[in-house]
């Protein structure tokens, strides 16, 4: 649970659609196309998913357990709450950025092939 978070990847997963013929679907929420991907192609970007999530979350327990030290020291040594409280947000911050980033960039090629496959599409008149 500590370094891996099953509704994160579920959210991760829910891009990823099943067509009833067995096929995959790259098709993020709200997107009209979606990319016939390989079922290798979806194994490797889940993995490479859950390999980049637990990387981030123990990185952020790292820089949480960082920050509160020094905020609690802070607190102990002089009363200054306004510290503890920057650097836990500061680790929150940190964080978020880590899993904004990297799971940008496992979906990233997928992303570019979906949006081309989508722009053919539309020169075609298909949708």
């Amino acid at each position: 649970m500590f370094l891996r978070r099953q509704d994160v990847i579920d959210k991760f997963d829910a891009s990823f659609l099943e067509d009833e013929d067995g096929t995959i679907l790259f098709q993020p929420p709200r997107a009209v196309v979606g990319l016939p991907i390989t079922w290798e192609e979806y194994r490797q970007t889940l993995d490479a998913f859950e390999r980049v999530h637990r990387a981030n979350m123990l990185a952020m327990w790292a820089v949480l357990a960082i920050a509160a030290g020094f905020g609690i020291f802070k607190v102990i040594a002089e009363d200054d709450y306004l510290a503890f409280f920057l650097a836990l947000g500061a680790a929150w911050f940190f964080s978020f950025l880590l899993h904004l980033r990297d799971g940008m960039a496992v979906l990233l090629p997928l992303a570019l092939r979906r949006e081309e496959l989508e722009k053919e599409w539309l020169e075609r008149g298909n949708l």
